[in-house]
């Protein structure tokens, strides 16, 4: 894993070569775990990849206000809409986001943080960035061993959610499958 993403703000989505239906995708204000629900009509479906505590990437860390050797604890799930990965997710949370009644997160599973986020009226969402990802980007090769296999160049975004004032970062990766589908 070499390179890190050049994240963009959402202001220039207009510049980008993304497919049309992808944009709406990228600068979704809402949940895309409840947009894909629709979609996937009871065919929707979270894998937990990986869980556990480790050092985020640096670009991670920045935007988290984290020390360059402090770690998190970071989450990698695919979601799947009828039997096909629609997206790779990566959520850093750092150890100060998981106290009180965020806690819990550390215990998802193949359960949707994306419900949990959006369901509670005191979390707030950051701006939201978006990159294209290509092989050789630490993404993509953490998507890559998630789904077994190498995906082409994907698009994706990411936004800082407040958890009681406190960041955790959540960057999800748009598979071909997703865009195709």
């Amino acid at each position: 894993m070499t390179r890190l993403s050049k994240w963009r703000p959402r202001k220039q989505i207009a510049s980008i070569h993304a497919p049309a239906n992808l944009r709406t995708w990228l600068t979704e204000p809402r949940s895309i775990t409840r947009r894909m629900r629709r979609i996937c009509r009871g065919r929707f479906r979270v894998r937990l990849v990986h869980q556990q505590r480790e050092r985020p990437f640096q670009d991670e860390a920045r935007t988290l206000n984290l020390r360059r050797a402090q770690s998190a604890l970071v989450r990698q799930v695919v979601l799947s809409c009828r039997d096909e990965p629609w997206v790779y997710a990566r959520t850093v949370f750092p150890w100060s986001a998981l106290r009180g009644e965020y806690r819990r997160l550390a215990h998802l599973g193949n359960h949707p943080l994306g419900v949990v986020l959006f369901s509670n009226r005191h979390v707030r969402r950051g701006p939201v960035e978006f990159s294209e990802i290509h092989p050789g980007d630490s993404l993509h090769e953490l998507a890559a061993i998630a789904l077994g296999r190498q995906p082409k160049g994907a698009w994706a975004r990411r936004s800082t959610f407040l958890l009681a004032g406190k960041p955790i970062l959540v960057t999800e990766l748009f598979l071909p499958e997703f865009v195709n589908g």
